[in-house]
């Protein structure tokens, strides 16, 4: 009987692992759907606000989709996210820079493609820059907005030099 439990046991948990096993990313991207769907946030905590952003910044595709509706009801009522989601995209910029042109628009060329950080270091301006404008400038990258953002991430590197 034991022996049969066992069994029986064994296949039921092998059954249910090859489901795939739901991520804290992945929960935190249903709750953000559900959000978008409901125009509602108040199941969404200031710390998983700011696991969006990090997740935007590493470049993942699937967060940075979610740019436009980032900018809308009802994501627009959290000050401090709006605040730093361009930050987010002009680092995805160097990550991911295929995905994230797909955004840039007149509106916030100018944001994403200059060196939108809080009171950065030379240093960290320099990497940056040096990351970004190599991500852009890769094989198989073209149109109008990379080219805008190459020139805009160009001119605030010379003017950022010019007041040092």
């Amino acid at each position: 009987m034991k022996r049969k439990l066992l069994i029986a046991l064994f296949f039921l948990l092998s059954a249910c692992s090859s489901h795939q096993v739901s991520t804290s990313e992945q929960t935190l991207y249903e709750r953000v759907q559900t959000a978008i769907r409901t125009h509602e946030t108040k199941y969404l905590s200031d710390s998983e606000y700011e696991k969006i952003a990090i997740y935007m910044s590493e470049g993942k595709s699937r967060w940075i989709a979610l740019y436009p509706e980032f900018q809308d009801r009802p994501f627009i009522s959290m000050t401090s996210f709006q605040e730093g989601l361009n930050i987010s995209m002009a680092y995805a910029l160097s990550e991911n820079p295929e995905e994230t042109l797909k955004f840039i628009d007149k509106n916030n060329v100018g944001e994403i493609c200059g060196v939108p950080f809080i009171e950065p270091t030379e240093a960290e301006i320099d990497s940056y820059y040096l990351k970004t404008r190599a991500a852009l400038m890769a094989q198989g990258l073209q149109g109008q907005w990379r080219e805008k953002c190459l020139s805009v991430l160009n001119t605030t590197m010379r003017k950022s030099r010019l007041t040092d």
